[in-house]
């Protein structure tokens, strides 16, 4: 079995907006950051339905006891004009599925299509514009999805990441739904990150405290399976897809880079 394939645009077509790529945890290259989003538009390309191996078989009508001896998919990934983690944006997607199955007989079957990116959410973020250096700083997030309906408790993985005034620190905080410190409730479809600027300073110091701070956030969901679905139902529970980001792929042909929302606090002295 193999899959070879090739992606329509060159990742160095792409201009990039990013805080600080060592606080997201990601390779700095235009390539590394590129796959955040473009795995996640291969993803829907490929596995939100049936994959090409299952509408490949389905094609085939296989007989009675006939099964492939091997299988072969050849993809064509066309990535569009701009990239944002959670927006529905389209994946171009054309693939050849050959197969030779035990009776001798070959199949084949192309597939050339467009699919809209089912990931999408809304977001709505909560933080103060002013703080004092004593007081937490911090951020609450909710993602609502197209039918009005919330992400809580487990279903993200995400992080607020911090940046101190002008820009001396980069890092990440955990944005957690779990009713523990500053968030407020568990499972109320609100994740906080945040702390209090001295516990910062004692961990990723020094740095001035005062003045403008940034926060952005990155968000996926979780694969949510259950152990009791049918395995080509599960197939298609896809997790670890961006719902945010904090930067947004664009061609440089085209639409300058532009950053994801970034949220604005200012720190004054308590004294």
């Amino acid at each position: 079995m193999g899959i070879g394939g090739h992606g329509h645009d060159n990742p160095a077509d792409y201009e990039w907006c990013v805080p600080d790529p060592l606080a997201l945890g990601m390779p700095s290259t235009p390539a590394g950051l590129l796959s955040t989003i473009a795995n996640a538009a291969i993803l829907v390309g490929m596995s939100d339905a049936a994959d090409p191996w299952e509408r490949g078989r389905q094609k085939a009508n296989l007989s009675a006891g006939e099964v492939p001896i091997s299988e072969h998919i050849d993809v064509e990934i066309i990535y569009p004009h701009e990239m944002c983690a959670g927006a529905a944006f389209e994946v171009g997607i054309n693939w050849r599925y050959t197969s030779s199955l035990s009776s001798g007989k070959t199949t084949l079957l192309d597939v050339n299509e467009t699919i809209s990116n089912e990931h999408a959410v809304s977001w709505t973020f909560d933080a103060p514009k002013q703080i004092l250096q004593n007081e937490p700083i911090s951020i609450k997030a909710r993602a609502i999805r197209p039918d009005g309906s919330i992400f809580r408790g487990d279903e993200l993985y995400g992080f607020a990441i911090f940046t101190t005034p002008g820009s001396a620190r980069s890092f990440r905080v955990p944005l957690l739904d779990d009713g523990i410190g500053l968030d407020t409730y568990e499972s109320d479809g609100w994740f906080t990150a945040g702390g209090l600027i001295e516990e910062f300073l004692g961990k990723y110091g020094p740095f001035e405290p005062v003045g403008e701070w940034t926060i952005q956030c990155f968000a996926q969901d979780v694969n949510d399976a259950d152990s009791k679905m049918p395995p080509k139902v599960a197939a298609t529970h896809i997790g670890g897809v961006p719902l945010i980001a904090p930067f947004i792929a664009s061609r440089t042909n085209g639409s300058s880079c532009t950053v994801a929302e970034i949220i604005k606090v200012i720190v004054k002295r308590f004294f």
